[in-house]
């Protein structure tokens, strides 16, 4: 399902946390989920160091966040449950957290695998 530049405009422009709420029911729904892939996954660091994997609920929102670092990379999608039960256990071994919604300018909503998990699993308790 496309996302219209109207629509991407109006959810960047969400607070955090109702861009959080979208991207966890958007995920929920279409049953995947973006990030970007080039050989392997675009991660972005904090001035702290801290590493995160940027992730995005469509195609669309991935492709507006190609950082001058990642202009090589394209969006790819992740099955949900690979991205539950493979992706989410991986970058907590590795402590590195998920970018939720990052915004062009590097602005994004930063959660553990955890938290992130239980989110998701408490809105596929709707679809039950």
């Amino acid at each position: 399902m496309e996302v219209s530049r109207q629509q991407i405009e109006a959810v960047n422009g969400l607070p955090a946390g109702k861009r959080y709420d979208h991207f966890i029911k958007r995920i929920v729904d279409q049953e995947e989920v973006w990030s970007l892939y080039d050989g392997g996954w675009a991660v972005s660091s904090t001035t702290s160091g801290a590493q995160s994997l940027p992730v995005w609920p469509a195609r669309e929102y991935a492709e507006l966040c190609k950082a001058p670092g990642w202009s090589n990379y394209q969006p790819k999608s992740i099955d949900l449950n690979t991205f539950l039960e493979e992706m989410i256990p991986d970058l907590a071994e590795k402590k590195i957290n998920i970018a939720v919604s990052m915004l062009p300018s590097g602005e994004a909503i930063i959660v553990n695998g955890k938290k992130l998990v239980e989110d998701i699993e408490e809105e596929m308790q709707n679809y039950l």
